[in-house]
């Protein structure tokens, strides 16, 4: 899924913001409530980039609302999954090597934003994105190693598993890292 996300959710009104993607665009949390509902698993943030607003009539629109563009991996499993936003859903961290088979990623296969998994290489995983991968199309590409005496009781190990994309664009920022907006153009 890719698409437009809000800081805070916009009502549709405007026609032209409407046409341009803002009025009416998800809020985050949106995205992982539809997910929820109609049995998907969590979203997985694989990329983002803040929207900078540089049309004078669009600040005048929006004012201080803030949009980013962001990438997710969305999985329908045959059974329902554990999920991060779930009290029940017990936690902890495998271990998953990559064989390096999915075409064009024989090296490396990046899962998300976070978890980049490197061929031949054991990392550790947390079991909510062990079991979105066991249900995946991709689970013959992996090796999995899930020792339930080993499990760490941390169920993201240190990851947000429910991951705001405006948060992951300031802490690139504050980091230093370069973050790019609208890559074709200026901005909007």
């Amino acid at each position: 899924s890719s698409g437009i996300n809000a800081e805070w959710p916009l009502r549709p009104g405007n026609k032209t913001l409407w046409g341009e993607g803002f009025a009416g665009s998800l809020h985050w949390k949106q995205l992982h409530e539809i997910a929820n509902k109609i049995g998907y698993s969590t979203p997985c943030l694989v990329s983002c980039s803040p929207i900078k607003i540089v049309r004078e009539d669009f600040k005048q629109m929006l004012g201080d609302a803030k949009y980013c563009s962001a990438t997710y991996r969305l999985f329908k499993p045959l059974t329902p999954l554990p999920r991060a936003d779930d009290p029940t859903c017990q936690g902890g961290v495998g271990l998953v090597t990559y064989k390096g088979e999915i075409l064009h990623h024989e090296d490396l296969f990046n899962f998300d934003h976070v978890l980049t998994l490197l061929k031949g290489v054991e990392t550790s995983v947390p079991i909510e994105k062990i079991n979105i991968l066991l249900s995946s199309r991709y689970a013959e590409e992996f090796e999995f190693n899930v020792d339930n005496n080993d499990v760490s009781s941390d169920s993201c190990n240190g990851w947000n598993c429910l991951e705001n994309p405006f948060d992951v664009i300031k802490k690139k920022v504050e980091s230093g890292q370069q973050v790019k907006c609208c890559q074709k153009t200026k901005g909007c």
